[in-house]
């Protein structure tokens, strides 16, 4: 089981994101990328993850994601592969959205991606829509504490929101 590695999984995640620590990247990921990963990982007119999960299966490309999802190393995935499993009119909208080029979307979801899905698949299986929602709200949170929202968050969360608004 992978929970056990859960720190050191978010402050690898929220590294990729831009967060502290190295980036996997010459500069940092687009700071709206996790966002655009949680749409594909929990779109119910795609199916979600389970969804994405068959989509790569249809594209022969099962091995890979089914490593990302198992207890196992993950698979690299190449931009070209990426594409041939969202599409390029997936990949046009997600950067038509963030405001950067198609090449640099599918470029940061080849590093992000497989860990994300890692990530919200700690049994090695791939949970039910709740779950996939709850691990990516707790990823969400771990990245804005990083970015210096964290404090703000957690008083809010103690004293019922006499914080509200203000950082610390």
């Amino acid at each position: 089981m992978k929970s056990p590695e859960i720190p050191g999984r978010f402050n690898q995640l929220t590294g990729l994101l831009g967060g502290s620590g190295a980036t996997a990247f010459s500069g940092e990921a687009h700071p709206a990328l996790l966002t655009a990963v949680a749409e594909l990982l929990t779109n119910s007119q795609g199916a979600g993850l389970a969804g994405l999960v068959r989509t790569f299966e249809q594209q022969g490309l099962g091995s890979i994601v089914a490593s990302w999802i198992g207890t196992g190393a993950n698979q690299a995935i190449s931009p070209e592969q990426l594409t041939q499993v969202l599409g390029a009119e997936r990949i046009q909208a997600i950067a038509s959205k963030l405001g950067i080029a198609p090449e640099t979307v599918t470029s940061q979801l080849t590093t992000v991606l497989p860990q994300i899905i890692n990530h919200v698949t700690p049994a090695g299986s791939v949970p039910h829509a709740s779950a996939v929602q709850e691990a990516l709200g707790a990823l969400a949170w771990h990245y804005w504490a990083l970015r210096g929202y964290g404090r703000s968050i957690r008083f809010s969360l103690i004293d019922g929101g006499s914080h509200k608004g203000r950082r610390s």
